[in-house]
């Protein structure tokens, strides 16, 4: 199965498993420029924990939902998973900021959209978190 991510995306996420000591690297013995990695221990425990939460997931929805829905359900997900990234490559986001407003309706009154970015970006300027804000001692 070939994994449709970018070689940076790879390494990014290989040196945060590094940094957790899931992973170690070691050079390839059959090529000088390639490097091997392999899980350590705490891979392995990580990876099996992970397996058993996505085990303990599904049995709750075969629960709810029956194990001939959920079947049902993931054959119908795989089919549809190839198709949408077949169509997403040639689709526009669906996201406000695809769609190009004007920056005023002419009578000075701007677009809901801008308001509310305006408004986003004014609270992000107010609020500071408690860890960056600086005190004096007035001793």
């Amino acid at each position: 199965m070939k994994a449709d991510v970018s070689k940076q995306a790879v390494g990014q996420a290989l040196r945060a498993c590094r940094t957790r000591k899931l992973v170690t690297y070691h050079p390839d013995p059959n090529d000088g420029r390639a490097t091997m990695v392999a899980l350590t221990e705490a891979g392995h425990r990580a990876v099996r924990q992970g397996r058993a939460s996505l085990d303990a997931v599904e049995a709750a929805l075969a629960e709810r939902v029956g194990v001939a829905t959920l079947a049902q359900l993931r054959k119908a997900l795989t089919r549809l998973a190839p198709a949408l990234e077949a169509l997403a490559g040639g689709w526009p986001s669906l996201t406000e900021d695809a769609v190009e407003e004007p920056a005023s309706d002419g009578l000075g009154e701007q677009p809901p959209a801008r308001k509310r970015e305006q408004h986003r970006r004014q609270q992000d300027r107010q609020h500071v978190p408690r860890a960056r804000r600086r005190t004096t001692d007035a001793n």
